[in-house]
């Protein structure tokens, strides 16, 4: 999901750490109607109907810690019936964005890695003055997404059968092949 390096972001969210005063600073952030077509295609979705975020980005040691609110308005497409549905998101993001290249801690070939499931997400790097949250605000709405949206009322039809008691089915020449036991 990863843009091109150098293509322009999708959203303006830039914060730059070396004018960050130590209170921090609010970022408002709202998608215009291009922007909105322009990630809703990269999230392969019907439509991005709004996206907007409210943020407070403040300076601690070597980077930027970022949170705040991100409320935004999608239409998928269902599941079971491939109509539009609607589907408003609301959520609470925080990252650490620390100046430098990845840190990224080097291992020893065969070396047992933690992974805290339960803890908190390891800081986004940035280079240069500027933490671009662009990335981060449309990955925060990737995730948030429905995966399986369905239209109230939507059901499969009963009659529909998986293939599995057809004459033709990959899966009865596999069984027709299984010897039978003595």
């Amino acid at each position: 999901m990863s843009p091109a390096r150098n293509s322009a972001p999708l959203l303006d969210a830039g914060v730059r750490l070396d004018a960050l005063p130590l209170a921090g600073r609010r970022l408002a952030v709202a998608a215009t109607k291009e922007q909105c077509a322009a990630i809703a295609e990269r999230l392969g979705i019907l439509s991005v109907d709004r996206l907007e975020a409210e943020l407070l980005a403040r300076p601690i040691k070597g980077g930027i810690e970022v949170g705040g609110s991100l409320d935004a308005e999608v239409t998928q497409e269902c599941v079971v019936s491939f109509e539009p549905v609607p589907e408003r998101i609301a959520e609470k993001p925080f990252r650490l964005f620390l100046s430098g290249v990845s840190g990224e801690p080097e291992h020893n070939a065969g070396a047992e890695v933690f992974v805290d499931l339960d803890g908190a997400d390891p800081p986004d790097y940035f280079e240069g003055p500027e933490a671009d949250l662009s990335e981060w605000l449309i990955e925060t709405l990737a995730l948030a997404l429905n995966p399986y949206p369905r239209k109230p009322g939507a059901e499969i039809d009963p009659d529909y059968r998986d293939g599995e008691d057809d004459k033709d089915s990959p899966f009865k020449a596999l069984k027709d092949l299984k010897p039978t036991k003595p």
